[in-house]
């Protein structure tokens, strides 16, 4: 696919082209597809954080339903969903890993296989859906989530067996299954080393930025002058539901004080590890400290440019925390009150969802030039221009995608922050002008695997390499070279997704057959 006249997509870190969005794009239009890639993303990280409540920390269906609406209900899902950021569509799926992760049911060796199996396939998904940032910020999510899982129960050097043979499992797994897309973005970002920096906020104005992004209301970008980034960076609102509950939380800890002495070494080993959570949280948002600067010379964590995306997964601790005191302050309610009280929290959730995002959507998504000079403009220039009548308004998206015409440099954050510029070779013309011995297409392999094809990033299609091109502009499969290790991967990852079907499909048949036995 000649993108930006010739870009490589599987080793791109963000490309979508296997992702539930492409699939929707095949049938439905590309606005259409995208907006229904995001109802699907929220719906189904609305049943994932449902079955994690359940399962992971077993509340009520009611206070399930609860916690799943807060979670999904996060603003940074609704914000970079307006602004187009696809590459954030999956992260409402991050749910289903305290599901997998932290179930406080025991595993068989099949449940455990097919846990891992499970999350092999979601861990896919979301890589193959531009989403290895998404995976990062659910790394830094489900950390904290497992260590106060341990240091909760009461027999927790069990319950670090029990996760970590999950965790190995299924990071095992999803390596494996992911190998073919991990080899494929190493090959390409070697030639595209990132060496952006942080943002940075004052480490002072961490507490009030994290106070004003969750909670204030009206939100307005003047709030947040000192801020770098745009507004759609800083707007991350959550529910006023959530800061009732981390007070209740507090309530609950001065009320349940004489319990909290009797256990006064897990208590304290509780709070200094959540002291240092939130400390690091802070660092990260602030893209400074002893962390954060230790943090941005790792693989991933070296491309994030965004300090202020870390407050998600804070966000979603914070929610968790808040439902989990709502709940146990609630326990001492007759039956029906307390069932009464998760509906209330839902209403008062989807009426603040909507009080933030309406102002937004209708007063500060809005065109940043004045449309009377432009209109002046062209009456000058053209003036029967305007006074044409418009009859009928077309759809522009077929007739380009039909010419199959592309821009020959786009914007992509590989080519914005990288060493390695893209090269202005191409020009206004037909793919197959020839110039210098080489066609007006640059070939993707070179950017990949530039040894194996002996070129080098950024140089096109040979003359001499005419099948090529002729296979590659109609979307057929083409001849250059991999390397070995890609060919060693693509069967690996081959290999693996068909045997995470098998053990899924499997323990299905033998749950069923168990059932039907039992019965």
């Amino acid at each position: 696919m000649h993108l930006c006249g010739g870009l490589p997509i599987e080793g791109n870190p963000n490309s979508f082209f296997y992702s539930h969005l492409q699939l929707l794009g095949q049938v439905f239009s590309p606005w259409t597809a995208f907006q229904l890639s995001i109802f699907l993303a929220l719906g189904a990280g609305y049943v994932a954080w449902y079955g994690s409540a359940r399962r992971a920390w077993r509340l009520s269906p009611a206070w399930a339903h609860a916690l799943a609406l807060l979670c999904t209900a996060n603003g940074f899902h609704v914000m970079h969903a307006l602004v187009g950021h696809i590459n954030f569509l999956m992260a409402p799926l991050l749910g289903a890993y305290p599901w997998i992760l932290l179930d406080q049911r025991g595993d068989t060796q099949r449940s455990l296989l097919a846990r891992a199996a499970a999350g092999a396939l979601l861990t896919a998904m979301i890589l193959h859906a531009a989403g290895a940032y998404v995976l990062v910020l659910g790394i830094l999510l489900l950390f904290p989530l497992a260590l106060f899982d341990v240091i909760l129960t009461q027999h927790p050097w069990e319950r670090v067996r029990i996760i970590a043979l999950r965790a190995i499992t299924c990071g095992t797994l999803s390596a494996l299954l992911c190998a073919e897309k991990i080899v494929a973005i190493l090959s390409l970002m070697q030639e595209f080393p990132r060496t952006a920096h942080m943002s940075q906020v004052p480490f002072l104005a961490v507490p009030k930025y994290i106070a004003l992004a969750l909670w204030a209301l009206p939100q307005k970008p003047e709030l947040y002058r000192k801020i770098p980034w745009e507004f759609h960076e800083h707007l991350l609102p959550l529910s006023p539901v959530v800061a009732i509950g981390l007070l209740c939380a507090l309530v609950l800890a001065w009320k349940e004080r004489d319990m909290l002495y009797r256990s006064w070494r897990r208590s304290a080993i509780a709070l200094s590890i959540g002291a240092l959570i939130l400390l690091a949280f802070m660092e990260l948002i602030a893209g400074q400290g002893m962390i954060a600067s230790r943090l941005v010379h790792l693989p991933v964590f070296s491309s994030f440019r965004v300090s202020l995306r870390f407050l998600y997964p804070l966000s979603l601790l914070l929610s968790i925390v808040a439902i989990l005191a709502l709940q146990r302050s609630t326990q001492r309610l007759e039956s029906d009150k307390e069932h009464t009280t998760p509906l209330f929290i839902g209403i008062i959730t989807i009426l603040s969802m909507m009080a933030v995002m309406t102002p937004y959507t209708l007063q500060h998504v809005r065109l940043n030039y004045n449309i009377a000079v432009t209109e002046e403009h062209l009456r000058s220039v053209s003036p029967a221009w305007l006074s044409a009548p418009v009859t009928v308004v077309n759809d522009t998206m077929p007739p380009s995608f039909d010419t199959a015409s592309s821009r020959s440099c786009d914007f992509d954050a590989l080519f914005v922050w990288a060493r390695q510029p893209q090269k202005l070779v191409l020009h206004a013309g037909p793919v197959d002008d020839v110039t210098e011995g080489a066609y007006n297409l640059i070939n993707p392999s070179c950017y990949v695997y530039p040894r194996e094809n002996d070129c080098q990033p950024g140089d096109r299609i040979r003359t001499e390499d005419r099948e090529n091109l002729e296979r590659f502009t109609h979307g057929e499969p083409v001849t250059w070279r991999m390397s070995l290790l890609q060919h060693i991967a693509n069967w690996t990852s081959l290999l693996t997704l068909l045997s995470c079907i098998g053990i899924i499909l499997l323990q299905g048949l033998w749950r069923n057959s168990f059932r039907k036995g039992k019965a």
